[in-house]
């Protein structure tokens, strides 16, 4: 992993007023958002009902597609409408590489550009990749974030803290949010590992009060840390998370920090948020504007409960429609209904991704699911697999602290994982020894050269 990327100031100053301006959109689009929110919220959909609901949406979806996107014109038959699931699954799937090579193939003749915003992905998982949303993907996105987060507030106006965001270097930023349902927000960097600047960051924290915190796992697990060492406290109603996954160590140790229950979600740049916890551990997915399959190998969709890719079709973005998009993600679709009593589908036994893996001196290669799965039993926090060449597999943990971790067995079990084909170490550390992405991301897995070691 090379250096965290650093900022000139013009840099910053640039992207400061690229999130002025696009809260000033939000803002614009902001009686869309709460409407949305609105219907959404009280909706009351039976499960036969939001079926039908969705299954409507889609045949537009598929009609709008078969009609102005190129790529689509050849694929989607005039009558798709009349069994659009059938129609959906009858289509190949779309990877990455297609949406960055040929782009315009993806684009609605209708386009209008300016209900149009271009948007990227992070390039945590490879090279960004850049696509178009239109308005109504954005309310949309944005009702389903007002919804995730009122049942622990009550009410629209809140404060909302982000920890640690990669963007935001040595500053701490705070503006009204729109498309969070015109939440008090603050979000705060750093451009050193974790020392003495995320003490004097928790002070701040603290004093702002938040109502909810929000971020990646390890960043609010980095801000807990700090509210420690300053001998601060929060008392959010909830602590969200998002972005990487949330290994049951660190769900614990934030609840325990925090004193507030933890809600995950799931999504990705191109669709927001896909899934969301419920209070029974479900994910329900965002079934009125996404649907959700699970594949095999070759695209076929798996009975509920059957694990496998995670492809998902924008039912709602007209500008330039994601169907049957490959996330490179493995799930699976619960079988049964949700203790909690929604309709929604939900999604369970979400690993990472698919492509995440070791490949051993055999060419034998060993998944990231399997490392998360030998990990997320222990009392680990964090984990993350450092490959020294083919010289040696390191295994870096972060404790939970309130329970003693057998490094000795890990040790043992992770050597007999890959077959003794690789020595292995497990090691402790703290927070600022895990390499991060560019955008400060967590990565589970990293490649090093042999003499690092």
């Amino acid at each position: 992993m090379g250096p965290t990327q650093q900022f000139t100031p013009d840099q910053l100053r640039e992207r400061y007023r690229t999130v002025l301006e696009e809260n000033t959109y939000q803002g614009i689009l902001f009686p869309r958002i709460h409407e949305e929110y609105e219907r959404s919220r009280t909706a009351g959909f039976t499960a036969d009902g939001l079926d039908a609901f969705r299954r409507s949406r889609l045949a537009e979806a598929l009609r709008h597609a078969g009609q102005r996107v190129p790529r689509y014109r050849p694929l989607i038959p005039a009558d798709a409408g009349a069994d659009p699931l059938g129609a959906l699954r009858s289509l190949p799937l779309l990877d990455k590489d297609t949406v960055r090579e040929d782009p315009d193939s993806l684009l609605s003749d209708a386009l209008e550009p300016d209900r149009c915003r271009v948007a990227s992905t992070s390039g945590t998982s490879g090279i960004p990749l850049r696509f178009v949303v239109d308005e109504d993907h954005l309310v949309h996105t944005y009702a389903a974030r007002i919804r995730m987060a009122v049942p622990f507030t009550g009410q629209l106006h809140f404060k909302l803290l982000m920890p640690f965001q990669g963007w935001l270097q040595g500053g701490w930023f705070e503006y009204v949010a729109p498309g969070f349902g015109l939440a008090r927000m603050a979000e705060f960097g750093t451009t050193t590992p974790p020392g003495p600047d995320d003490v004097d960051l928790a002070v701040r924290a603290a004093g702002f009060a938040p109502d909810i915190v929000f971020g990646h796992p390890s960043s609010c697990l980095r801000l807990a840390s700090a509210l420690a060492a300053a001998d601060r406290s929060l008392t959010p109603r909830a602590v969200m998370t998002f972005g990487e996954r949330l290994l049951p160590g660190a769900r614990e140790t934030l609840e325990r920090s925090y004193g507030a229950p933890v809600m995950d979600s799931y999504g990705m740049r191109e669709f927001g948020t896909i899934a969301a916890e419920c209070g029974e551990g479900g994910y329900h997915v965002e079934a009125e504007r996404l649907w959700v399959e699970v594949v095999d190998a070759d695209g076929r969709p798996l009975p509920d409960g059957e694990s496998g890719e995670i492809v998902v079709s924008n039912l709602v973005n007209r500008a330039m429609p994601l169907l049957r998009y490959r996330t490179g993600d493995i799930g699976a679709l619960a079988p049964e209904p949700c203790g909690c009593g929604l309709p929604h589908p939900a999604l369970r036994l979400i690993e990472g991704r698919e492509t995440s893996g070791v490949t051993l001196p055999s060419g034998r290669t060993v998944s990231g699911g399997e490392f998360s799965r030998l990990v997320r039993t222990r009392p680990v926090a964090r984990f993350q697999l450092a490959l020294y060449g083919d010289d040696l597999l390191e295994l870096r943990v972060q404790s939970t602290g309130h329970v003693a971790l057998d490094t000795v067995r890990l040790a043992d079990d992770l050597t007999l994982l890959i077959g003794g084909e690789l020595p292995v170490r497990v090691r402790e550390v703290r927070a600022g020894e895990f390499a991060g992405s560019g955008s400060r991301k967590h990565v589970d897995i990293v490649r090093l050269p042999a003499d690092e070691a």
